[in-house]
């Protein structure tokens, strides 16, 4: 359902405050219908070829195989899963978020909350529950993994999570991740809005963010009306959505559904994440686990551009990851390219988010990839500046530190947990859960983060 007509008279079927705020939004011309992308992309001049800016709906982005699950077998997976998960995991990725005013939450665990939101979901339980259930799923994940379009230059795929919303819960504002990520709506009706990554909206959602950050003040978020170049449309039972990168979206379940969820992150994605740095940062202040979310991302910072930059020779498929090296002059135009001619751009930033451990590290992958690089010339120093560096084993580091890295700032950082203490960087624990990436050939395309 996406003419704003049809989206409006489902919203007021729900009759809630929350349902009125996206009203406002459409009677004050601040969305546009799904069909205006095309027509907004243009106004933005967003990258449309990459399809960088809005997402894609429909039955054809959902996986086949959870065409045909039924909502007493989605409870049935739900009941089986979540326990299990919950055992294996621990507290780590299962989330019990109760939404409403804390007065009028019930005195139940966030455990037992959780469970009867499940059990809405079969008509059985005439309880309104609060509590939105997110975990792992190895069933659904199973599901969605057949048949399924894997790049070939995947740093990270994601298990598929399972999110259960009740009936008139809102997502409230915030940012994709930096993958691509792939929604499909399994029961139930869900209301999204939309708006592309543009300097514009990123700058305003960062300072959101920061706002909030300082004494947690609901009301500084609310900048939905500030947003440019905004959709809405309904995602009905069936529907996937293919979603970019850093999207800004609010949600609105109409009605308790249930969501399978799972994203992978390209070499691509990497690169394209380095200029998000500063929103990111501001992202993990707003979070309760914001430290442990920030360490997790410092280690896979480092990992992946230690595999980018210098693979890993005693791992084929790791080492698979390294961005194809030829010479200095044939750099522009290349994925590897485009990394070292943006690092300078980036590199205040990523400095500021690491910790003295991760400093050393981060020098010595460079070290490691600038002496290894064809030639007595420094590959991020521009072709103005550029010098001979004639002992590259003696000198290179510190010609690294001085003209391409930042000085440790006076500010609290997290370290990340992957770091010795000689600033090696060894495996990585990650944000996700990661699922194994089967290659042609039968091997691993990663290591499975468990």
């Amino acid at each position: 359902m996406t003419s704003l007509v049809k989206v409006r008279a489902a919203l007021q079927a729900v009759g809630s405050d929350n349902s009125s705020l996206f009203i406002s939004l459409i009677d004050d011309a601040k969305l546009g219908p799904y069909k205006s992308r095309e027509a907004l992309r243009c106004k933005f001049e967003l990258a449309e070829a990459e399809q960088l800016s809005y997402p894609v709906r429909g039955r054809k982005q959902a996986p086949v195989s959870l065409s045909k699950v039924s909502t007493r077998e989605l409870q049935q997976i739900c009941l089986r899963d979540l326990p299990a998960m919950r055992e294996y995991y621990g507290d780590r990725l299962i989330y019990f978020s109760q939404s409403g005013d804390p007065d009028e939450l019930s005195e139940t665990s966030p455990e037992d909350a959780g469970m009867q939101t499940i059990t809405t979901l079969s008509g059985t339980n005439a309880d309104r529950s609060n509590t939105i259930v997110t975990f792992p799923s190895e069933t659904l994940n199973d599901m969605c993994s057949k048949g399924i379009d894997v790049p070939a230059n995947v740093l990270r795929a994601a298990i598929t999570t399972c999110t259960i919303l009740p009936s008139d819960i809102l997502l409230p504002l915030f940012h994709s991740n930096e993958g691509t990520t792939v929604t499909t709506l399994l029961s139930g009706s869900v209301a999204w809005i939309f708006w592309p990554p543009t300097e514009r909206n990123m700058r305003i959602l960062q300072t959101a963010y920061e706002n909030y950050a300082k004494n947690f003040d609901e009301t500084k978020m609310d900048v939905a009306s500030s947003l440019e170049g905004g959709i809405i449309f309904l995602q009905t039972e069936g529907d996937g959505l293919r979603i970019p990168p850093f999207c800004l979206t609010m949600s609105l379940a109409l009605e308790t559904s249930v969501l399978a969820s799972n994203s992978h992150v390209t070499v691509e994605n990497f690169v394209s994440m380095l200029h998000r740095l500063p929103l990111l940062k501001a992202w993990y202040q707003t979070e309760q686990d914001g430290e442990r979310l920030q360490s997790r991302f410092n280690a896979s910072i480092l990992t992946y551009l230690d595999l980018m930059l210098n693979g890993s020779p005693e791992h084929e498929d790791r080492d698979a990851l390294k961005l194809p090296v030829t010479t200095r002059s044939a750099l522009p135009g290349t994925l590897l390219g485009s990394l070292l001619s943006i690092w300078d751009s980036i590199k205040e930033d990523l400095a500021a988010m690491l910790g003295p451990a991760d400093h050393v590290a981060m020098e010595n992958i460079w070290e490691t990839f600038l002496v290894a690089a064809k030639g007595r010339k420094c590959w991020l120093c521009n072709d103005k500046d550029v010098k001979d560096i004639r002992n590259k084993q003696k000198l290179m580091k510190a010609h690294f530190v001085e003209k391409h890295w930042a000085e440790i700032q006076v500010v609290k950082r997290v370290d990340s947990m992957v770091v010795g203490e000689e600033g090696q960087v060894h495996e990585e624990p990650t944000g996700q859960i990661e699922e194994t990436i089967e290659t042609d050939e039968g091997e691993d395309a990663m290591d499975v983060d468990e």
